[in-house]
């Protein structure tokens, strides 16, 4: 009864409303307008689909395999969202 973000205080944030979602088709794609795919190895890529999905590379993966995931992408044509740079 007393919520000050329910009263729309402008010291509050918004609501949540109808109408501020995605359209049903673009929900749980990157904004490149990629499917994201983890990748944890340069193994993993080989089920990726160039066209349609990227790989984002986990942050648990090291300098040395990083690398290679990197290459491996290059060679098969892949995105990689979260290439880091100089690599």
């Amino acid at each position: 009864m007393d919520s000050k973000l329910r009263r729309n205080y402008k010291y509050r944030g918004a609501l949540v409303k109808i109408g501020h979602g995605k359209v049903s088709g673009a929900r749980g794609l990157h904004s490149s307008g990629f499917r994201e795919v983890m990748v944890h190895n340069a193994t993993d890529l080989d089920q990726i689909n160039p066209a349609t999905q990227a790989a984002r590379v986990g942050a648990t993966v090291g300098g040395r395999k990083r690398e290679q995931i990197h290459l491996r992408a290059d060679e098969l044509g892949i995105r990689v969202l979260n290439r880091r740079r100089g690599v």
